[in-house]
């Protein structure tokens, strides 16, 4: 048996977020593996037919891509890549060149199709001042007429119940659209 050390780390090859085709006929899914030089993890997206022995192979060429998703007609296959700086959600025809389709200043975090396939829905995170900006009442021509007393206590719970869920993480599973 061999001797497990840090240096073995190096020689580790994970593959990840196995995604079958609606078809059933291919399987792409993230192949990482560690830079020694670089010291940093290169993740690209690999393919594989299902119906014979034919090996995996990369189906992208960068070396930083995750994420892969087919779109429910099994078409195109959408990932995230951050070869441009900030995570960009890219789409690959059957044929052809991936192409960059959506984008965020601050990176996309995660993506899902709809089931229609023609859309595509993203998560992407806020900076403290984006929030701040967000959280701001907008400024107007006119003041705002004042507030009652309810009026200001229902501002007031409403926002110590979005603080709240704000630092109240969900998983949210399903969506209807």
């Amino acid at each position: 048996m061999k001797t497990i050390t840090p240096a073995t780390l190096y020689d580790l090859v994970e593959l990840s977020d196995v995604r079958i085709s609606p078809d059933g006929a291919h399987v792409a899914f993230v192949r990482m593996s560690v830079d020694r030089t670089g010291n940093a993890y290169q993740r690209s997206i690999w393919i594989k037919p299902l119906a014979n022995d034919a090996p995996a192979e990369p189906l992208t060429g960068s070396t930083k891509d995750s994420m892969p998703r087919w779109s429910p007609d099994g078409a195109r296959l959408a990932f995230l890549s951050g070869r441009e700086d900030k995570a960009k959600v890219f789409v690959l025809p059957a044929r052809g060149e991936a192409r960059a389709v959506a984008a965020h200043a601050n990176g996309i975090g995660a993506f899902e199709w709809s089931p229609s396939g023609a859309q595509l829905a993203f998560t992407a995170g806020m900076r403290a001042d984006e929030r701040a900006a967000e959280a701001a009442p907008a400024t107007a021509s006119e003041p705002a007429p004042a507030k009652t007393a309810f009026e200001s206590k229902q501002d007031k719970e409403r926002k110590d119940n979005d603080d709240k869920e704000r630092f109240d993480p969900r998983t949210i599973t399903r969506v209807p659209y």
